[in-house]
């Protein structure tokens, strides 16, 4: 019969819980035991990119060792309404499996322009010759607008009578809510 004190016990579960946080924090996909083409795994987008709001992402992984680094430059068809980052990453020898996110964000541009469909590009830039030539399938987006086209006004009643002197004017303020698209 095996017995231990609360002293081992203690110290084998604040290695397995110090273990635990350590995997948590590393976001990895493993690859299939059979892969033996080079690619990089685009998984779906989680989230909703909305102006001054919420973001979305993704991740990007290699599923096979590289001979070399593999860098990734990453880009929106539309950086006037939609933004990555980071806009580059590099998979090592060593850090290959570990999914890298890229976070996609709404410019909150003051427009109603409307929701916004863009298209994420990647480029791969390797010496290692097979992943070199790895083509990436593009991310497809749509920005939420938060934007609403009208007018504010402020002020008091606006009562005012013909008669002129003191006291015969009103204030009041008008504002646009959006920016106008046409001059």
């Amino acid at each position: 019969m095996l017995t231990f004190t609360n002293d081992v016990v203690r110290r084998r579960t604040s290695v397995f819980a110090v273990v635990a946080v350590f995997i948590s924090i590393l976001t990895f996909a493993v690859p299939p035991a059979n892969a033996t083409s080079h690619a990089v795994v685009v998984s779906l987008v989680t989230g909703t990119p909305v102006e001054g709001g919420t973001t979305a992402s993704y991740t990007l992984v290699l599923t096979t060792l590289p001979t070399a680094d593999v860098v990734i430059d990453i880009s929106s068809s539309n950086p006037a309404d939609m933004t990555v980052s980071p806009t580059q990453v590099t998979f090592t020898t060593v850090d290959w499996f570990v999914a890298k996110t890229v976070t996609i964000t709404a410019v909150d541009d003051l427009i109603d322009d409307g929701d916004i469909e863009s298209t994420i590009t990647h480029s791969v830039f390797a010496s290692d010759a097979d992943y070199a030539s790895v083509i990436i399938d593009p991310v497809i987006d749509t920005t939420i607008d938060n934007d609403t086209a009208g007018v504010t006004i402020t002020g008091g009643p606006t009562s005012v009578t013909e008669a002129s002197g003191p006291g015969n004017t009103d204030t009041y303020t008008i504002v646009l809510d959006s920016e106008p698209t046409f001059p």
